[in-house]
Order: structure tokens, then C-alpha cells, then sequence
């Protein structure tokens, strides 16, 4: 019941605001994210190049240090996300019982809600401090992802420069950033797990092709806690863009259906991880390369055959 009144809050809240036959609330609606490409759209910000990373991450603090600093990681990050979304919540309610707008409009866009709570909580000044820093961190991962592709193209494609790949890399995320909608976005964000996918096999492969380690494993070492803990962090970089897909999912009174879909993804990015850490680390040992890649044989286009 509660549900349905909501619904006829937004119906009424949300009314015509010109010649558009059709309701905001309506529009939002048809173009609402599913659970499954939520889901899809959460594990690729979390599945990205910083899992690459892990093994030698791992290499500096040990695997059983490593290992439960990522399950730290994972519960402190999660955690964050569903507070910052019942903030959001509590703020949509409010919004409908005081007959205000409903931060499902058509003019606020995907990401509006960051601005938002920061507002409520801080004032107008308190809102620009966080959209400002939210921009220059999400501009750093796109810098760091882009240098990473445009290297890693240049190295492995044979006859291919870095400024052609700088170039062809350019083309590809201006045409992919006419994409507006985490609703189709997440037809892309199941090809890139589908990537990583394809990428985790050749690790698997290539690490036991490889001779095992002379040296023992380190199982803990503090020491290493400061080359460890960048990219732990960095590879659940999921926090910027997750306000954006919960609201995707056009619910944003009601929060209970994006808290199962974080619980499924932190799931599966914590157990790929630690596979990922622990398999690097076990077998390339101390001398695993800072990007796994690079531990690879030269060739490596596609798995060797059988």
C-alpha cells in the first residue's frame, strides 16, 4: 500500500511541464534499468584495470594480508554505497510528502543525487565542494584508464603506434559518450566483463603453464601495506558512479531492490579478485609484473590451443 501511494505521490507531483502528452514519472519508468543491467553496470566499475594489479598488490603484503584487506575493502566500500543511498531515500521521501519535485525529472539527469545529499547535508557551497570533487576523481580514472589502453594497444597490436592508438581510443569514447543512458550502457558494461572474462582465462592458463615460485610465499608482511593499499582501493572504484545507476533504476524512494543488487556484485568482484590475487601471487611470485599482463609471454592474442 505504502508502494502505491508512492506511486500516485509521483503521478501527482510529477505533472506535465509542457506539451509532452506523456508524464515524467511515465517516461522515467519505461526507461528504468533492470535489475540485471544494474547489476552489469555496479560489477564493470568494479572489473576494470585495477585487477590487474592484485597480484603484485599481493606480492608486497602476502596473500593472507592481502586476501582480508580486499574483504575489508569490499565490506567498508559497500557500505558506503548503501549509506549514500539511503540518504538519497530519505531525501526522495521527504521531497514527496513537502509536494517538491521528485529527483526522478526529466531535467536532473543520471547523477544528480550526489549534489543533492551534499546540499542537505552541507548547504549550496557543501554541494559544489563534492560535485567538483567528484569530477576531478572521475576524470583521474578516466586519464589512468585511457593511458592504460592506448599503452597496452600500442604494445600488444603489432605495426600500431601510441599516437594512432591515442587516436583510435579517442574516436571510440567520443562515439561511446553519446550513450546517455545506463539503460543501454549496460549492453557495453556486459562486453567489457565478457573482456575480463576472456582475460581471467589467460591468467588462469598462463599461471599454470608457469614453474611455480622458488622462494616461499609470504603469507604477511606490514611492511608492504603502503604499495598494497592504492591499488586494493583503486580496484573497487565503484563509489562515483553508483548513486547514477541506482537511479537508473527509477526507485529512488525505495532503495530495497539496488541493496540486492550491491550484495550480488560486491559477491562476484570479491571472489574474482581474491582468485585473481592469490593465483597471480602463487604463481609468478615476488617477480610478478605491476600490470599481470606484463608477466605474460609475448604472444598472447588468444588462449593456445589444447
Amino acid at each position: 500500500r505504502r508502494a502505491q501511494r508512492r506511486t500516485a505521490e509521483h503521478a501527482r507531483i510529477n505533472v506535465r511541464r509542457s506539451d509532452d502528452p506523456v508524464p515524467v514519472l511515465s517516461k522515467m519508468c519505461a526507461r528504468a534499468s533492470t535489475s540485471t543491467r544494474a547489476g552489469a553496470n555496479l560489477l564493470k566499475t568494479m572489473i576494470g584495470s585495477g585487477i590487474l594489479t592484485l597480484p603484485w598488490a599481493t606480492a608486497q603484503v602476502g596473500v593472507f594480508l592481502s586476501l582480508s584487506g580486499l574483504l575489508i575493502l569490499a565490506y567498508l566500500t559497500q557500505e558506503a554505497i548503501r549509506f549514500a543511498v539511503r540518504c538519497v531515500a530519505l531525501i526522495e521521501r521527504e521531497s514527496i510528502d513537502e509536494e517538491k519535485h521528485s529527483l526522478l525529472d526529466e531535467t536532473a539527469g543520471e547523477g544528480a543525487s550526489w549534489q543533492r545529499i551534499s546540499t542537505a547535508a552541507f548547504g549550496r557551497a557543501g554541494g559544489i565542494v563534492t560535485i567538483t570533487s567528484l569530477m576531478m576523481a572521475q576524470l583521474g580514472v578516466a586519464a589512468s584508464y585511457f593511458v592504460f589502453c592506448a599503452t597496452t594497444l600500442q604494445k600488444r597490436v603489432s605495426g600500431v603506434s601510441l599516437g594512432v592508438s591515442i587516436a583510435l581510443l579517442g574516436v571510440l569514447f567520443c562515439a561511446l559518450g553519446q550513450l546517455h543512458s545506463l539503460n543501454k550502457i549496460a549492453v557495453l558494461s556486459v562486453a567489457g566483463l565478457l573482456a575480463y572474462g576472456y582475460i581471467l582465462l589467460l591468467i588462469l592458463y598462463y599461471g599454470a603453464e608457469t614453474p611455480p615460485p622458488v622462494e616461499p610465499l609470504v603469507l604477511a608482511n606490514p611492511c608492504g601495506l603502503g604499495l598494497w593499499f592504492g591499488p586494493s582501493l583503486f580496484a573497487f572504484e565503484g563509489m562515483g558512479t553508483a548513486l547514477a545507476i541506482y537511479e537508473s533504476m527509477g526507485e529512488l524512494g525505495d532503495p530495497s531492490r539496488f541493496y540486492r543488487v550491491i550484495s550480488a556484485s560486491y559477491l562476484i568482484a570479491v571472489i574474482i579478485y581474491s582468485i585473481v590475487a592469490a593465483w597471480g601471487y602463487m604463481r609468478w611470485g615476488s617477480e610478478v609484473e605491476s600490470v599481470i599482463l606484463n608477466s605474460f609471454p609475448d604472444a598472447y592474442a588468444a588462449l593456445p590451443p589444447a
